[in-house]
């Protein structure tokens, strides 16, 4: 099994995540890896990741960053992410309830996350987002506008699924406007 270091402690590699990305292990206990090609871009990732957390959202913490290696370790969130969810069924109310949570820290700090449910995860009742992308807050990129008919099996999600080769449950497809209907109920529910 392939063996990576980080400030000289040695972590096993599980399996590759992504390009520079890797699911690695010690003493039983499971965290992602990620190997930069410069000092710049650690040093960008780790200023985005202070920068989400200054806003008030829950994000894997960082245990480790090593400049010598280029390298990240960071918490690994093992939950099903809310796109697994909703590809068995609806998304729980619980998880609305703590994505609005987060969605009052973007508003009040006038940023706009990647809605798409395959970036967020439910871990001890708290919703945490897995992604970095963060952009000026616009009216058709936020929650209400945008983000949430990816939550729902609206027309959107649908393309999505489509778009990441995911099977679609044709049976649960809703039209247009009974994804618009369902997103005012949702907003006025949690926000």
């Amino acid at each position: 099994m392939e063996v990576m270091k980080i400030k000289n402690k040695s972590y096993e590699v599980i399996k590759e995540l992504d390009s520079g990305v890797f699911l690695v292990s010690k003493k039983d206990k499971k965290f992602v890896l990620r190997r930069f090609e410069s000092i710049s871009s650690l040093l960008r990732e780790t200023d985005r990741r202070k920068r989400l957390k200054k806003y008030g959202i829950n994000i894997p913490k960082i245990i480790k960053v090593s400049k010598k290696d280029l390298c990240l370790l960071i918490e690994f969130i093992s939950e099903e992410t809310m796109l697994d969810i909703l590809l068995k069924g609806d998304i729980p109310d619980e998880s609305f309830k703590e994505l609005f949570n987060i969605y009052r820290f973007c508003r009040f700090s006038k940023i706009d996350l990647n809605y798409h449910p395959e970036n967020f995860a439910m871990k001890k009742g708290r919703m945490y987002y897995l992604a970095l992308d963060l952009e000026k807050a616009s009216e058709d990129r936020n929650l209400e506008n945008y983000g949430l008919y990816y939550w729902i099996y609206s027309p959107q999600c649908v393309e999505h699924l489509k778009e990441l080769n995911l099977e679609i449950d044709k049976s649960r497809k809703l039209t247009q406007p009974e994804a618009n209907k369902k997103i005012v109920l949702i907003s006025i529910m949690h926000w």
